[in-house]
């Protein structure tokens, strides 16, 4: 299980990658787009340097989970009526105020609201760090150094969250994000997550699940992929992140909470919103 390390130096944040062409900045390494793109998810763009937000989708439009580009108001009105809500040509589907609204595809697509926690943003830092619980970069690997090794319990203790706590805002946006997220007005997620490197070789890094507890009324299969989904991204870039590690395997208990709510229907604002 996970001790935190104590003086450890926090280090600053990139503005600029420090990755070769075509690599992407993610968790303090450097991964490929398609890694890239896993992690920072629908509500962001993956560039060299990190992920950045994406514009919101207009009024009585929905972000699409999966492809993450902005459903046309005529969609989401004829997606509404297939779950039984009518949205005239002169409303709009919205949400409460910070709240988003999106589509979800879980067995039948869903229109739900996500808070805003879950599209939010994670700070950028340089190779070797990652953000803490405060959000200041911190390091769990002194590459400058020959003969560096690093610090998978550092690296679980930013990328997953402390043992027996709340999960990172990394992983936990993940599944905050994620269709399944849609089902459930709140849940609370609970799972050991584990991380085995074979002698020690941080390119072999291998990720284990184990759900611990779920919410009533949410299926533990599903949840179990999504969980998966999430720590091997995080894994993904822990493999590149160095040669050698200071342990053969890691493990923390961590917990995420996830929630949705219903959009509701209001009269749109402007004329040149109607029938599109």
């Amino acid at each position: 299980m996970l001790a935190l390390a104590c003086g450890r130096a926090r280090v600053p944040r990139e503005s600029a990658s420090e990755c070769e062409s075509g690599a992407f900045l993610v968790l303090g390494a450097c991964v490929p787009e398609s890694v890239a793109r896993e992690y920072c998810g629908p509500f962001a763009d993956a560039r060299p340097d990190g992920c950045t937000a994406r514009a919101p989708c207009s009024r009585g439009r929905a972000r699409d989970l999966d492809s993450g580009a902005c459903v046309p108001r005529r969609d989401v009105r004829a997606l509404a009526q297939e779950l039984g809500l009518r949205v005239a040509e002169d409303e709009d589907l919205v949400c409460e105020e910070g709240a988003v609204l999106v589509a979800a595809h879980v067995g039948q697509t869903r229109l739900a609201c996500l808070p805003a926690s879950a599209t939010a943003g994670v700070p950028r830092c340089a190779r070797g760090a990652a953000s803490d619980a405060k959000g200041a970069c911190a390091s769990f690997a002194p590459l400058r150094a020959s003969d560096a090794r690093i610090d998978v319990s550092r690296w679980a203790l930013l990328a997953l969250g402390p043992d027996g706590g709340t999960g990172a805002s990394s992983f936990c946006a993940m599944l905050a994000r994620s269709s399944g997220a849609t089902l459930a007005a709140e849940a609370d997620v609970t799972a050991e997550l584990g991380v085995d490197l074979p002698n020690n070789d941080v390119s072999q890094a291998r990720s284990r699940v184990r759900l611990l507890t779920v919410s009533a009324g949410l299926a533990p299969a599903p949840v179990t992929v999504e969980l998966d989904r999430a720590l091997s991204t995080h894994v993904e870039a822990l493999r590149r992140s160095g040669s050698l590690a200071t342990e053969g395997a890691v493990a923390t208990r961590v917990r995420c909470r996830r929630s949705s709510s219903r959009p509701r229907v209001e009269p749109a604002r402007d004329a040149a919103s109607v029938g599109q």
